[in-house]
């Protein structure tokens, strides 16, 4: 359950970023929103799986509406490291690297048709050592601390 003052309903272009969007009906996305540069992205989180774990901008003829839970934190489990010798992190994994914690996903675009990316999901963090990386297949959406924890959404891709 969420306190009334966690929620509002909006433009995802305009939520903060790390902000969690729900759906109001079957054409909205539940979709986690966050910046890359002046950018905001969406994370589709739930849905048909040809679109699962792909990303979109939230502007203009993309702009997604819903209910918006700011204030959110991601959490990665440790035990969910998926091996990277020779392969990409699966769709939807969380892969931290130099100072980012980035997304593997695939760019929705109008012009252009999709593609693979690896995208900045959190930066400025601690830099990892030189080109050393790791990437969790299972990681989760909460808000709150302590006893007000609360666990919003939990992803799971590992193969």
């Amino acid at each position: 359950m969420l306190r009334p003052t966690e929620v509002y309903v909006g433009l995802a272009g305009h939520a903060e970023p790390l902000s969690l969007m729900y759906p109001r009906n079957d054409h909205e996305q539940m979709a986690l929103i966050f910046a890359d540069g002046d950018r905001k992205l969406g994370l589709i989180l739930r849905g048909e799986e040809r679109i699962l774990y792909h990303t979109a901008i939230c502007q203009n003829e993309n702009e997604w509406s819903g209910v918006l839970v700011s204030g959110i934190e991601i959490e990665i489990d440790p035990h969910s490291q998926v091996d990277l010798s020779g392969v990409r992190a699966p769709q939807g994994g969380l892969v931290r690297h130099g100072e980012f914690l980035s997304v593997q996903t695939t760019m929705l675009g109008s012009r252009s048709p999709p593609f693979a990316a690896i995208i900045p999901v959190i930066s400025n963090l601690s830099s990892c050592y030189g080109t050393e990386r790791a990437c969790f297949g299972e990681w989760q959406i909460v808000i709150g601390t302590g006893l007000e924890k609360r666990i919003l959404h939990t992803v799971d891709v590992r193969p």
